[in-house]
């Protein structure tokens, strides 16, 4: 293998970040120098990037973000704290119309009681430098002048931009004492007069039961379609392939039933990603695992949890099997413009690593970089001897899949991504990757002061049951992929855009159906013109990827090209604008562009 085959990765780097101080709430405190873990990660249209975790399951860290620049690495980062009382671990977003982030659900703040409970949590994150102080960075969702919030609380739901604007939020666990696994009612949360204005209601017809973190995804006919990918294994998954339209400005929807099935229908920790171009409505599924929880069996209202926190969750899970022994090698595609939609194996060369938990980024040359991830179910320690239990082992090895030859294998990563972690394309079309939890290895332990209070953890003289004796390390560090097209020969005349232009004038926004001007000088050797949507992972799901096919035609030194008509194809809001030669290489620099209706 080769770099022009396999690409290359960079060097493990630790996020610079200043230490932490954390609070029990009475006065005392304790250094935190452990770094930034990234669960959740955000591209905005700025180019920088949003990471943030929350508290990550026993490990209490600071509820707080930073904004990443991939063209300066290294430079110290400046924490941005949540909204205050807010804690938006294993929460979901999407990028708004405006560029802005919109994010829902996450955890209960009160989780050191309550456990693996869901928060009504709605706030914006807004990415613009020039905006005034009190508009900058996080602000929680008003109406009328008070705070507002979903109707359901959800931990690990799933959202969806519709067409319209709008957020579907499907799925997740519900608050403290819910009395169910499950939120079985979807929403729709809409924007008011102000860009803090959000409401949201309950989407009338639209009840149905989905595991955790559901894949989703908005195809062309404008039907959301669930991938059968999810986090949990709370409850069993529909076993039939479901979506769901709704229309502009609708309150009601009902899930279709489309009688068919994948060849596996439990993934969980699975990935899924609309495969490009858009216009084609094929969803590719890879990986994930069966698991099957024997004992103990949980109660009916039970949320499952890795460790215990206070007694009324039990501890580590057993399981009689981790995977079919080949589900977590296997990738599908769903294709939703036949009709009814189908379900067929990825054709060429099949998947040649075990994948859990690892991710799909869309790559500008119409190529899928499958990476991270591990070989089952996570958290399964080395195997008792004499049993059919396989141990947690991270895959390293990424691969590319090519839509209609199969996968390749690429190069190998620095670190273990697994659980908790993230990955997504950038604008100079490299990628990054950052977090990940390996239970093979443990934290440091934080020194607490005497008397101290609040969330706690690491200290095994203590007998208090919250305070976990290890816990998994938690990666702290990020790596930078180069793709094979980095390495083609000729890398002096790779594409270049200069400048887009609408009426003459330099722009960076364009409307539904426009036609625009992309200044080149390499106008001559283009074949491919399309928009990417920002990348927004989290726990192996991203609902907001999208390559979108333009049309175009090359002058001299510039191409005329025209956006898509359809906001199903392409939701309102910043894509990167990408330009690709007949050599298969991208441009040496995305530009952002605002559709807008």
């Amino acid at each position: 293998m080769s770099l022009d085959t396999e690409g290359r990765w960079g060097t493990v780097t630790r996020f610079n970040v200043p230490d932490q101080k954390l609070h029990d709430g009475h006065g005392r405190t304790v250094d935190d120098k452990r770094g930034l873990f990234v669960i959740h990660a955000v591209l905005l249209y700025t180019g920088k990037l949003l990471l943030f975790g929350g508290h990550a399951e026993f490990a209490f860290y600071a509820p707080v973000s930073y904004e990443f620049d991939p063209e300066n690495p290294t430079a110290l980062l400046t924490p941005r704290k949540f909204p205050a009382g807010m804690d938006l671990f294993c929460c979901h977003y999407v990028q708004l119309h405006n560029g802005r982030i919109l994010v829902v659900g996450g955890s209960d703040p009160d989780f050191v009681h309550h456990g693996s409970r869901g928060a009504r949590n709605i706030c914006t994150y807004n990415p613009d430098p020039n905006a005034a102080a009190e508009d900058k960075g996080w602000r929680t969702s008003r109406k009328s002048g008070k705070r507002n919030f979903l109707h359901k609380a959800r931990w690990y739901p799933t959202a969806v931009m519709l067409p319209d604007q709008r957020v579907l939020v499907v799925s997740g666990r519900p608050e403290h004492n819910a009395g169910t696994a499950i939120v079985e009612e979807a929403e729709v949360l809409e924007e008011g007069r102000s860009t803090r204005d959000w409401s949201s209601k309950i989407l009338a017809g639209a009840n149905k039961f989905f595991p955790t973190y559901p894949g989703l995804h908005l195809a062309p006919d404008g039907r959301v379609y669930f991938s059968h990918t999810t986090w949990g294994w709370e409850i069993d998954p529909p076993q039939n392939t479901q979506s769901i339209e709704v229309a502009n400005g609708a309150t009601t929807a009902s899930w279709k039933d489309h009688s068919i099935q994948p060849a596996q229908i439990r993934r969980e920790e699975a990935m899924s990603v609309l495969l490009p171009p858009a216009q084609d409505g094929k969803i590719l599924v890879v990986g994930g695992a069966l698991a099957l929880r024997t004992n103990p069996a949980p109660p009916p209202d039970f949320l499952p949890a890795a460790r215990s926190v206070n007694g009324d969750e039990p501890g580590p899970p057993v399981f009689s099997q981790v995977d079919t022994g080949s589900d977590h090698f296997s990738a599908e595609i769903l294709d939703t413009k036949q009709s009814p939609p189908k379900w067929t194996a990825t054709p060429g060369k099949q998947m040649q690593r075990a994948r859990t938990n690892g991710h799909c980024v869309l790559l500008p040359d119409e190529t899928v970089l499958i990476a991270g991830g591990h070989n089952g179910y996570k958290w399964q320690p080395p195997p008792p001897p004499g049993t059919n239990l396989t141990g947690t082992n991270p895959t390293v090895t990424a691969e590319i899949f090519t839509p209609g030859t199969g996968f390749e294998l690429a190069a190998v990563m620095g670190a273990s991504r697994m659980y908790h972690s993230v990955a997504l394309l950038l604008p100079n079309g490299r990628v990054f990757v950052a977090g990940g939890a390996d239970p093979k290895l443990h934290e440091d332990r934080l020194t607490y002061p005497t008397g101290w209070q609040g969330p706690v953890y690491g200290d095994p003289s203590n007998p208090d049951p919250r305070r976990q004796a290890d816990i998994p390390l938690n990666q702290k560090t990020f790596q930078i992929y180069e793709p094979p097209y980095f390495f083609k020969p000729d890398r002096a005349s790779q594409p270049v855009i200069t400048d887009v232009r609408r009426g003459g004038s330099s722009t960076q926004q364009v409307r539904y159906g426009q036609t625009f001007t992309v200044v080149t000088p390499q106008a001559a050797t283009i074949k491919k013109v399309s928009f990417m949507r920002p990348g927004a992972p989290t726990h192996h799901t991203d609902t907001e990827q999208r390559y979108v096919k333009l049309e175009f035609t090359a002058g001299t030194g510039e191409l005329t090209v025209t956006a898509v008509a359809d906001a199903k194809l392409a939701p309102p809001g910043y894509y990167m604008l990408w330009i690709v030669d007949d050599k298969g290489r991208p441009c040496q620099d995305a530009k952002f562009i605002h559709l807008v209706k």
